[in-house]
Formats: C-alpha cells, sequence, structure tokens
C-alpha cells in the first residue's frame, strides 16, 4: 500500500565510471518491468574489481525479480497468489521468502496495534472496486470484506500455514518492496562490493560507500503539498529510506479523491499526515513502519522500533504553523520555503 516515487534520491547526473584515478568506480543500471515501478540500481567497486561490477548488478537485479515472482499479487503464478487461492484448511508449505515476509508483517501488526495488516486485501479490492464505479463502498460491504480476511484466521505450523477460511488474501505491497531492497544490497555486497544502492519507486537500501566516497548518501524528500522538495536528509550506509503518502495515488468518488491507505481497523481510507518517511536498517521493516505510521499520524511516534527514526511532513494548516516532525538524532536539513513558506 506505499506510496511510490515519494523520496527522490539525490545523487544528480553522474558517469557509469568516475575518474580512472579515483580509488574506486561507480556503476548503475535501470532495469525495466520491476514491480510496476522504476528501479535503480547502484554498486560502488574497488577500481581493480570493476570488471565484476555487471556480474554483481546482474546478481542483485535477479534477486529482486525472485522476490517479485514469490510475493507479487499481479503474477497469477507467484507463491502469494496461490496462497491467497487455496482452500481453507490445507496446510500450506511456504517458502523462506514468503514466510519472512508474512512473519515480519504479522509482527509490524502487533506492534502497530492493526494500523498495518497485510491480510485486508479483500478491503483494498472493495475500494478499488469502488473508485472504478464511483460509489462510496456501503458500512455492510466495508464490515464484510475486513471479516472475511484477518490474522486471527491464520495458523503457523512448522513448515507453513493454515487458513482456517478460504477468504484470507494478503496484500504485500507494503513490505515485499523493502524484503526484495534488503536482498539485493546483501549480494552486492556479498559479492565484494564497496557499497550499493537500490531504489525502487523512490524508496531505497543502501549499504557501504557511496559514490562521493564518504559514506554518506543524501535523500531529498518531496513536498507533498506540490512541487520540489521539502528537505534533505543524509543517511549513512546501511540505512534504508521508505515514504508513504496520500498525494499521488487515490480514487476519486462523488468527486473527492481518498488515499489509496487504508486503515485496516476501520476500512477507511486515511487521512492523517501528508507524508512519512521512515529510516532503520531493514528496508523490510522502514517498509512496513512507513505506512503503519501514515495511518496512526504522529502518535505512532512512539510505537517505532529502536534504531528506526521518522520524518513526518505536516500539512500546511497545522496548528503550530510547523511543516515537519522527526524523531531525536535525524540529519534532517529543510528547504528555505519549508521553513520559510
Amino acid at each position: 500500500m506505499l506510496l511510490t516515487l515519494v523520496v527522490l534520491v539525490g545523487i544528480g547526473t553522474w558517469k557509469t565510471r568516475v575518474a580512472q584515478d579515483a580509488p574506486t568506480w561507480t556503476f548503475e543500471r535501470r532495469p525495466e518491468g520491476i514491480m510496476g515501478t522504476e528501479c535503480l540500481l547502484r554498486v560502488v567497486v574497488d577500481r581493480r574489481m570493476s570488471a565484476r561490477a555487471e556480474q554483481i548488478l546482474d546478481a542483485a537485479e535477479a534477486r529482486i525479480r525472485f522476490v517479485e515472482a514469490v510475493a507479487s499479487n499481479w503474477i497469477d503464478s507467484s507463491e502469494l497468489s496461490r496462497l491467497n487461492s487455496a482452500t481453507a484448511l490445507e496446510e500450506i508449505q511456504l517458502s523462506p521468502t514468503l514466510s519472512s515476509i508474512l512473519k515480519e508483517s504479522q509482527s509490524v501488526f502487533a506492534l502497530s496495534e492493526g494500523a498495518f495488516d497485510v491480510t485486508c486485501r479483500p478491503l483494498i479490492m472493495l475500494w478499488k472496486d469502488a473508485g472504478r464505479v464511483g460509489h462510496f463502498p456501503d458500512e455492510a460491504a466495508i464490515a464484510e470484506a475486513r471479516a472475511s480476511s484477518r490474522w486471527d484466521l491464520v495458523s503457523w505450523v512448522d513448515d507453513g500455514l493454515i487458513k482456517r477460511e478460504a477468504g484470507v488474501c494478503f496484500d504485500l505491497g507494503g513490505v515485499a518492496k523493502g524484503f526484495a531492497m534488503d536482498e539485493a544490497v546483501d549480494v552486492m555486497m556479498r559479492l565484494g562490493a564497496a557499497g550499493a544502492l537500490v531504489d525502487i519507486g523512490g524508496d531505497l537500501k543502501t549499504a557501504g560507500r557511496s559514490s562521493a566516497q564518504d559514506g554518506i548518501w543524501s535523500v531529498d524528500v518531496r513536498d507533498p503539498d506540490g512541487e520540489g522538495v521539502i528537505g534533505t536528509l543524509r543517511v549513512s550506509g546501511g540505512m534504508a529510506v521508505c515514504t508513504s503518502g496520500h498525494y499521488a495515488r487515490f480514487v476519486t468518488i462523488a468527486g473527492k479523491r481518498y488515499s489509496h491507505i487504508l486503515d485496516p481497523r476501520s476500512g477507511i481510507p486515511v487521512d492523517n499526515v501528508p507524508s512519512v518517511t521512515v529510516l532503520g536498517n531493514s528496508a523490510m521493516s522502514v517498509d512496513a513502519w512507513a505506512t503503519a505510521l501514515s495511518v496512526i499520524g504522529e502518535p505512532g511516534l512512539e510505537r517505532l522500533p529502536a534504531g528506526m527514526q521518522a520524518v513526518i511532513v505536516r500539512r500546511k494548516t497545522a496548528a503550530d504553523g510547523s511543516r515537519w516532525i522527526t524523531t531525536p538524532g535525524v540529519d534532517f536539513t529543510p528547504t528555505l520555503d519549508s521553513v520559510h513558506p
């Protein structure tokens, strides 16, 4: 459920290789057809390893495509699609990949007190249909969709799980992308990269040295109320940055726009904050918490696990006039326009 293309990597235009006397060379690739959005892979290698750069990029791209083939709802043959179509009381074996994603999703569900819930696919489809026909779903339809798929209808077994109702369906749009970024960066570093970056739809994971050689990666956070950016984050290698917002993806019903992000507890689109950016070591966890904070809003900052940081961009009409709020320790430099609107 995450909004894509809302964090812009502040990396500018650069050549495939830096100057030949530099200690490292940088290579990039922009594979197409990745999770329905844009993708950037970047690897920084010692110049003596430059011949292996393409091999490293090949391995990273292959890993992302593998995760997509496991966890996509858009691929009929994916493991997730087969899980969603399984019958009630059938013991379903899961691959380590899908099992890891689902278990982390259930963990965030518990910690967020239900604000992040990958079992709410029936709700997601209900609202997509509502946008298509232009009618607000009634309370009975929302309640039915919410009741048909819940974590308490799932039982874990040694090699997988059992759905107690056939209607239980999962949507991993708010977590699988993060898992894929973690996996791709890990592959690149294990193959000898000095630094790596994976950007899928504006969410990213870094490791090691940046192309600037200082190990610091700059990430621009888009202004959700207009063009441009509201500020810049500086993050060290190993950090992931994911953003969720409801200003670019939405459904329109009776002339009103409704967010694509739903509160699983009520079944209603959220309208708390325009944009949430979360930072942490695990892109999978950060991905999920960006959605959870979009649902909870500012009070959710207190629930963030240790080691995670966040920037919440407020509406221009915020009572105290401030456009953003951050957790302690975030290296965030606001633009002049955001300080003095």
